[in-house]
């Protein structure tokens, strides 16, 4: 499922801004 890899993108993303 691609919306697996999108959501894992956008908490990688998430972790580099360290927004959590």
């Amino acid at each position: 499922m691609p919306v697996v890899s999108f959501i894992r993108k956008l908490e990688t993303r998430g972790r580099s801004l360290n927004s959590y």
